[in-house]
């Protein structure tokens, strides 16, 4: 918020009378404050330009967005029928691929006529950090190709979605597949229908 200041110059002592509209410029001034001590709501837009901290808890009504990092000691609870974390969601084709932690999730967005090599950056791109996961989810299928997860850096295999001899689900390549980024490398995190790590 942005309160008008009421006198910029400032009071000379024993020159300036305070005026009955200045003490009321500056009582609505205080009165639209949020006060630290005791709490209390703000309405409207607010935006934070540095580091802040809270020793009690947050409560949002509405939309928050951040720009950086953002550290709880405590937790983060959800309320009300519209509470929830909104995961961004990304597509992968009939291609290989590299991506990195920009999107949240990546969908098959097309069924693959052979088998694809998804590269997950580590240097290029968006630079994963420490706990940094990307989840991959193939409700598309194939009869006989598969995505095969490689880090960037020296290309060591992960894992697959899928595998030409896979049997699982009538021999299609339909699961998800998740990795985390920890110690400097990604690794395998979790996984269901037909996927395997492999170097896990």
């Amino acid at each position: 918020m942005t309160f008008t200041r009421v006198k910029p110059a400032g009071w000379l002592s024993d020159v300036d009378v305070w005026t009955a509209s200045e003490a009321n410029g500056i009582d609505t001034n205080l009165s639209l404050a949020v006060d630290g001590a005791e709490g209390g709501e703000y309405q409207g837009a607010m935006t934070w330009s540095g580091e802040h901290s809270f020793s009690g808890p947050e409560v949002h009504s509405g939309a928050e967005a951040h720009s950086g990092n953002s550290t709880y000691s405590g937790k983060i609870v959800l309320s009300g029928t519209g509470g929830g974390v909104r995961e961004r969601v990304g597509a992968i084709g009939d291609a290989a691929a590299t991506v990195d932690t920009s999107k949240d999730v990546y969908v098959a967005s097309a069924t693959t006529t052979l088998s694809r090599v998804i590269t997950l950056n580590d240097t290029g791109g968006i630079v994963p950090e420490e706990g940094d996961t990307i989840d991959f989810v193939n409700h598309i299928g194939s009869a006989i190709d598969y995505w095969e997860f490689r880090r960037e850096t020296g290309g060591t295999p992960l894992g697959r979605l899928g595998d030409n001899a896979s049997t699982e689900h009538g021999g299609r390549a339909l699961g998800y597949i998740s990795f985390i980024y920890t110690g400097g490398a990604w690794i395998g995190n979790e996984l269901g229908g037909d996927a395997n790590f492999i170097n896990h």
